[in-house]
């Protein structure tokens, strides 16, 4: 790659290479500047950020947030004819074709509304039909809904008692009205007579037994419309970790926690309740969120000094747990790896293993300097780590079931993926590289490298004279092996080297001088092996 972003893996690799998203090498569709992160939720791999999808059973690339505008908005009711409403549940934006954009389950937000202002909600909606939107019953308010259209006999002006839902009121009409002429009902209390073109308010009182009653038959259904543009929009939070846990995607933002709908990472506020829908909640704790990960079928969210694990099924039964304890540092939010049975991260105090109750530092051997910004992976038996010391950088491999330590190289890795049983990472220099316990091998391998292995000090271990006679090692060597000695922490004498014997057994000697301490290193280029080492030693006269 010429700008490497980010890696993932599902049944096959996918990566962000500069301002472009690939898929199984091919290019799917275009991204922002930046860093990013890619988690899949079954068939949808997330690009985040920039709140962008690839559907790989579709081959579809595109946004998860929808949003669409238009003047002319109209609110329409759908009750029985003959009946009183002042809500709708319906939004009409003419002349749109929202079927492309929304779909039944989205929670979507309306915005834009001044002649009602409490119509601008976030609602569910249940059907999508050409330039309309259905929601639940009685989700708008409405200003003019029923009108009734006089008839050509004409009404004169007086009282007259009007039947409309079973009620009566008196309605007084200052003027003869006409045929066309329009009463249109406004809710609560207040008609409004539309007469001969001009408007005029009518005062509702309750009615008179014995007087001339009108009844509605014959009403029309007039939809409100609102002033301005009016704005429909599916949003998705601007989550700043985010992890995929039993089909839903998980995040934190600011000091809430949310999840998405289950199976779509494309809706965040369908709350209607059901087992599928989203769930959010803000927790009491100070400080910022630092990461974000799955284990043990849990979503786990962490910051400095807490960890938080979100427990249940489905939303009515989520339960949020918090234990203050070491958690993720700050920039090392992809430090996450799990092997067997524990979860690996780098907190503030160091590298440590969590097994769902209490973290264990587990970085002793690697000494109390500062590392920053970690990166980890996992081939299911060994952690692989990249770190920050000061500008330099290092990959270490922790292998969890000898509790040993090793450094590898300067490497800086930017993204760990396990694809088909392989592990891979993303290396800041752009290549991709395959580690691990590799089973099928891919590219072109890494030549001979070298390694090294420096053994603590070695002391006489008592108050009395001793000395060493000699130090056996029974080494086999593929490639070249030196070893080395320092004493009383001088510089570094070769002592001798082992050329290729890659199936003989050989033996390295050392014979120390006078000294307080020394120290040894092995040094070699290409496969060796340490088998044995072993130290002659005497006791001398007290004098």
């Amino acid at each position: 790659m010429t700008d490497p972003k980010a890696l993932a893996a599902g049944d096959c690799l996918c990566w962000v290479d500069g301002e472009g998203f690939y898929y199984n090498g091919e290019h799917k569709g275009a991204v922002s500047a930046g860093d990013k992160r890619l988690c899949y939720l079954n068939t949808w791999v997330v690009i985040w950020p920039d709140k962008l999808y690839y559907n790989i059973s579709t081959d579809a690339f595109g946004s998860l947030e929808a949003s669409a505008s238009a003047e002319g908005v109209a609110f329409r009711s759908l009750a029985a004819p003959g009946g009183i409403s002042d809500s709708a549940n319906s939004l009409t934006l003419p002349g749109l074709d929202l079927e492309s954009l929304f779909r039944a389950g989205d929670g979507l937000t309306i915005e834009g509304c001044t002649v009602h202002q409490e119509n601008d909600l976030t609602l569910v909606v249940r059907e999508v039909e050409g330039d309309t939107l259905y929601f639940y019953d009685d989700s708008f308010t409405l200003d003019t809904q029923l009108y009734y259209e006089v008839g050509a006999s004409g009404l004169s002006a007086g009282y007259y008692n009007v039947v409309w839902e079973k009620e009566y009121y008196t309605f007084t009409v200052p003027t003869r009205m006409s045929q066309g002429d329009r009463l249109y009902y406004r809710g609560g209390t207040d008609m409004l007579a539309v007469i001969g073109g001009s408007e005029t308010t009518v005062t509702v009182v309750a009615g008179a037994a014995g007087e001339e009653t009108i009844s509605f038959q014959n009403e029309t259904w007039l939809d409100y419309q609102e002033e301005g543009v009016v704005t429909v929009s599916r949003t998705v939070p601007d989550l700043e970790y985010l992890c995929q846990c039993d089909n839903r995607l998980w995040g934190v933002m600011g000091q809430g926690v949310y999840c998405s709908y289950l199976g779509d990472p494309r809706v965040w506020n369908n709350f209607d309740g059901t087992a599928p829908c989203c769930w959010s909640v803000e927790v009491g704790s100070g400080g910022p969120f630092t990461g974000a990960c799955a284990y043990g079928g849990y979503p786990i969210l962490f910051k400095e000094n807490h960890i938080y694990r979100v427990y249940g099924s489905k939303p009515s039964a989520f339960q949020l747990l918090d234990t203050e304890t070491l958690g993720c540092e700050a920039g090392s939010s992809r430090s996450f790896a799990v092997v067997g049975q524990t979860l690996y991260y780098k907190s503030p105090a160091g590298f440590a293993a969590y097994a769902g109750s209490v973290p264990a530092l587990i970085d002793q051997p690697l000494g109390p300097a500062r590392r920053e910004d970690a990166v980890a992976g996992t081939d299911g038996r060994k952690y692989y780590v990249t770190c920050r010391q000061g500008e330099d950088w290092s990959l270490y491999v922790y292998d969890t079931q000898l509790d040993l330590w090793h450094r590898e190289d300067d490497t800086q890795a930017m993204d760990f993926a396990w694809c088909a049983g392989e592990l891979y990472f993303l290396a800041a220099d752009g290549s991709i590289w395959q580690t691990g316990r590799v089973r099928e091998q891919q590219g072109t391998p890494e030549g001979e490298v070298g390694s090294s292995c420096e053994f603590a000090d070695f002391y006489s271990g008592g108050v009395e004279r001793q000395g060493v006679n000699r130090l056996y090692f029974r080494v086999q060597v593929g490639g070249t092996l030196s070893l080395y000695v320092s004493y009383d922490g001088g510089d570094w004498q070769l002592v001798g080297t082992v050329s290729e014997s890659p199936r003989a057994i050989k033996t390295l000697h050392l014979i120390p001088r006078r000294c307080d301490s020394f120290r040894v290193k092995l040094e070699g280029v290409g496969s060796w092996k340490l088998w044995g080492m072993s130290r002659e030693s005497y006791t001398g006269s007290v004098r």
